[in-house]
């Protein structure tokens, strides 16, 4: 037997090896081989692998976009179950206070808008709105607002560079433990219509 077949369990090939022998060797050979104890990593083939990191990248994004948000749920005492609404698909987050002023925004935000994280707070989202944002749609999400219910709207925003785009949002209400709502929590994606 070679010298090689002493850690017979680790090799890369062991099938194509076993494969070259003879039922005899392979029937010997069995019985030395002991699962390796390797951390299996992705293929290194473009798609297989892009695929891969980009699933790793939205789940660390989630993950940091949920530490924040503890962070505001310990503060004001939220009720909510975060990481079931952070399930969702979303781009970017933005948390507004019960008046829906702009306290916290998720650092993908300047991706989507071209505004600065810090130009966001303390401003009205609003402020994404112009000339072709709808009346009829900024109605209705002041309705649904008032009625304390997750809802769903696409709405006409506006990048900094004045390029127009479809947000699609959806929100929900936030409240405290004595039942108060304290914060509104907008998931937030660029759609096509």
């Amino acid at each position: 037997m070679s010298k090689s077949s002493k850690n017979i369990g680790s090799m890369l090939c062991l099938d194509l090896y076993l494969a070259s022998c003879s039922e005899e060797e392979q029937v010997k050979l069995s019985r030395k081989i002991k699962p390796a104890n390797y951390k299996l990593h992705p293929l290194s083939s473009g798609d297989i692998y892009s695929s891969y990191m980009h699933q790793l990248a939205a789940e660390e994004k989630k993950k940091n976009d949920l530490q924040a948000l503890l962070f505001f749920q310990k503060k004001a005492n939220w009720v909510i179950e975060l990481e079931q609404i952070l399930q969702n698909d979303y781009y970017t987050l933005v948390l507004t206070d019960e008046k829906q002023i702009i306290q916290w925004v998720s650092k993908t935000f300047p991706a989507m808008t071209g505004y600065p994280l810090n130009f966001a707070i303390g401003k009205s989202p609003r402020f994404l709105q112009g000339e072709n944002s709808s009346q009829e749609t900024k109605k209705r999400i002041r309705q649904q607002l008032s009625f304390n219910k997750p809802f769903t709207e696409t709405v006409i925003n506006y990048k900094k560079n004045k390029q127009e785009y479809h947000c699609k949002v959806t929100i929900y209400p936030i409240a405290n433990d004595k039942q108060e709502i304290t914060h509104f929590l907008a998931l937030e994606s660029e759609t096509i219509v």
